[in-house]
């Protein structure tokens, strides 16, 4: 880490010292503060809060049919047909919809994922 760190603030540099640079770590380390510390004394940091992700209105239709639907619940869970033919959406819209990000977050946060046909409870097999 402290390699890529410093050949990013190299490639900013005056007179032969190093720039400043902006450093983004997604960690679950429960005492990465004092790491930081130790090897980067006089750094300052921030917790990163993650911003609510932006659905479009087909998505969110599409998050709010989830949510009511128990069988995407269960072990064998929801084809994803029926989805999207209940909310009248084209099969290439919906997998692009699908597909998005903020959508794929959304999914997670129901406690779902997407598989290649289909729905299911994250801790399903």
């Amino acid at each position: 880490m402290l390699q890529a760190f410093a050949r990013s603030s190299m490639r900013n540099h005056k007179n032969a010292v190093c720039g400043e640079v902006d450093v983004y770590i997604i960690d679950s380390e429960a005492s990465i503060e004092c790491i930081l510390d130790e090897t980067f004394p006089g750094a300052s940091y921030r917790p990163w809060l993650r911003s609510k992700p932006k659905l479009t209105k087909r998505q969110v239709e599409i998050k709010r049919f989830l949510e009511s639907a128990p069988s995407a619940y269960e072990p064998d869970g929801l084809l994803r047909k029926t989805v999207y033919t209940a909310l009248k959406i084209e099969k290439s819209n919906f997998l692009k919809l699908l597909n998005e990000p903020a959508m794929l977050v959304e999914i997670g946060a129901l406690g779902l994922c997407v598989t290649r046909d289909r729905f299911r409870p994250l801790s399903a097999p």
